[in-house]
């Protein structure tokens, strides 16, 4: 993830915007037990932009 779009998401989850990150590994979409919603009613911005770093460091294509 570059700079401009954890930006973007910061000041998107800081209005409200919830994401749900898709997992890719090999070409094919994740989706056993991987799926979480982030809110900023139930997360902090720093649980969502560490899933993300953990994710891609595991070797996943991460796509919000």
């Amino acid at each position: 993830m570059n700079i401009h779009k954890e930006t973007s998401i910061k000041i998107d989850f800081a209005n409200g915007e919830e994401y749900t990150p898709t997992l890719v590994l090999d070409g094919e979409e994740v989706k056993s037990g991987y799926a979480i919603t982030f809110s900023n009613k139930t997360h902090q911005i720093e649980e969502l932009l560490n899933y993300i770093t953990e994710c891609e460091n595991e070797g996943f294509e991460v796509f919000i």
